[in-house]
């Protein structure tokens, strides 16, 4: 169990609100899995886990991997120019 105080549930609640059911249930596992175990969680750690999480979630997205397929160069993507 991961004891929260109302700041930081109230971070995490700000970023998943809006996430359709199957993203918030990605977002709070991960956001879980980074927090488990710690001792005591402080507003930064909830913070840090709050925006991994979100970076995973919009990495896996389509939207995000079409931009960065037509945005990023061929030495980005690891051919030689």
């Amino acid at each position: 169990m991961i004891s929260l105080s109302d700041s930081q549930l109230e971070i995490i609640l700000g970023a998943v609100e809006p996430m359709p059911d199957d993203r918030s249930q990605e977002f709070l596992e991960k956001l879980a899995a980074d927090l488990r175990g710690r001792i005591q969680i402080s507003d930064n750690d909830v913070s840090v886990a709050v925006r991994q999480a979100l970076r995973l979630l919009v990495h896996k997205s389509d939207a995000w991997k079409e931009w960065w397929r037509q945005n990023s160069s061929p030495t980005q993507k690891g051919v030689a120019a």
